[in-house]
């Protein structure tokens, strides 16, 4: 007498084990490449209260010291400050490969209202999600 599964389209025990073993490496192997993914972030920015020079402003920051998974930041490589006259729309960026810098004059502005973000970059290129967004009016 061959064993055979107790209602129709249901597997048996033999067929069921590979197909259940199979199922559980895939989740291993997934949950362990999720885990490994880098991440960075970004913390808060803030404009200067006081211009520099007319078409131009300061911005600040904290440097990140964990990465988004709550994991140590080891290899913060610099930052990337995007900036626009919308909201939202930043149409600039400026690339920072230091660090340690924790503040930042940008320089060469017309007139306006512009809005900054900042990211954190890591050492293998990994760019965090978007600061808080900042606004100066410039003059």
């Amino acid at each position: 007498m061959t064993a055979r599964p107790p209602y129709p389209g249901q597997l048996s025990l033999l067929q069921w084990r590979p197909k259940f073993v199979l199922a559980l490496l895939l989740v291993v192997i997934i949950s362990v490449c999720v885990s490994c993914r880098e991440s960075v972030t970004a913390n808060q920015v803030s404009t200067g209260s006081t211009q520099v020079g007319t078409g131009s402003t300061t911005l600040s920051w904290m440097p990140p010291t964990q990465n988004s998974d709550g994991s140590p930041l080891t290899d913060l490589a610099g930052y990337k400050i995007y900036f626009g006259n919308e909201s939202g729309n930043y149409h600039t960026s400026i690339q920072i490969d230091n660090p340690g810098l924790a503040l930042y004059v940008v320089e060469n502005l017309t007139p306006n209202i512009y809005y900054f973000v900042l990211t954190a970059i890591n050492s293998s290129g990994v760019e965090s999600q978007f600061s808080n967004e900042v606004s100066k009016l410039v003059l």
